[in-house]
């Protein structure tokens, strides 16, 4: 009843959302708990946003269970954990040979992530609307 190869997928990939957890996890402690000092070096470098700029402030938020605080931080984090859960359903589904595995959830989210990376971007440097209020100094605008 239970494909072996697909059983390794599914334990691969938890595996690995494990650990990624982990490393969130200790990357939060270390920023909120011990204030370490970190700063993307994309957005050092060029003061624009980054694809992932406020992914933290949105994961932090929805530990919070503040929902909307969190799609204004960044929309893909709770798209993320839709993604997340289809794989997750998907990979259990195909390992008991009841379906299958579609690349299209990570393709989409993907592709919507870099859309938004740019036009998050374009709209700092062309209209001066930053949501994030991270780089006003740069680009001289000013929260009024």
């Amino acid at each position: 009843m239970w494909d072996k190869g697909r059983v390794r997928h599914l334990l691969f990939f938890n595996g690995c959302l494990f650990a990624a957890a982990v490393a969130v996890a200790v990357y939060m402690v270390l920023l909120y708990g011990l204030d370490f000092p970190f700063r993307c070096s994309f957005s050092a470098a060029s003061h624009l946003y980054c694809p992932g700029c406020g992914f933290t402030r949105a994961v932090r938020a929805l530990l919070s269970f503040d929902i909307l605080a969190s799609l204004a931080a960044h929309p893909f984090a709770l798209l993320g954990i839709g993604v997340i859960g289809y794989y997750e359903v998907a990979l259990f589904r195909a390992a008991r040979g009841r379906g299958r595995v579609r690349a299209w959830p990570a393709v989409s989210f993907a592709v919507g992530l870099l859309c938004f990376f740019v036009l998050r971007n374009l709209l700092l440097i062309l209209f001066g609307i930053d949501f994030l209020g991270d780089f006003g100094q740069e680009w001289g605008i000013f929260a009024g």
